[in-house]
């Protein structure tokens, strides 16, 4: 009856604690008003996709902006063996360390330096994957660790690294060469 007859907020309010020593006002305070109160947001935006210009000046100030195919296309404009097609790839790694792809295309451009700790630091973030696991091989081959590099290229075949093999049999014949 009041919530119906009394149209001020602040009157309504103050007969509703005037009732039983406001404990139905406690209760609608409570229980009632904070849902009534509360206000859910969906937000989305599409972002548009930059090209590959754009992406390459942003890559150096706002990484965070791009995804991980547009800093892919950024590499790609680079020589593989250069500095910057490097850069690129730890870029990448760092902004998306769950994805694979990124830290083993930093991982490689590692190896290729001959930055075998680089590599492995790179790898961390993915060792179960097969490309992984050889190429941990492939570090440890660097840094003359010959046995845990043969448990790495064994591990990698196992999971189904055709080039573990190969590199496996490199190492086996390295091997027996310098005996």
């Amino acid at each position: 009856e009041i919530i119906d007859n009394v149209s001020d907020y602040d009157a309504r309010d103050a007969r509703i604690i005037a009732l039983d020593n406001g404990q139905t006002y406690n209760r609608l305070l409570r229980d009632f008003y904070p849902p009534l109160r509360r206000n859910d947001y969906n937000i989305a935006y599409v972002s548009r996709p930059f090209n590959v210009e754009e992406a390459k000046k942003i890559i150096k100030t706002r990484p965070k902006l791009l995804s991980l195919n547009e800093m892919y296309l950024v590499a790609k404009t680079y020589p593989e063996d250069s500095p910057e097609y490097k850069t690129v790839f730890d870029i990448a790694c760092e902004n998306f360390p769950d994805a694979e792809v990124a830290c083993i295309n930093a991982a490689v451009g590692e190896l290729r330096s001959g930055k075998a700790d680089d590599a492995l630091r790179h790898l961390q973030k993915c060792p179960n994957s097969p490309e992984a696991k050889n190429l941990l091989g492939v570090a440890y081959t660097l840094k003359g660790d010959n046995e845990r590099a043969s448990d790495y290229f064994k591990q990698a075949i196992q999971a189904g690294n055709t080039d573990a093999r190969h590199n496996a049999e490199q190492l086996q014949q390295y091997t027996e060469d310098n005996m």
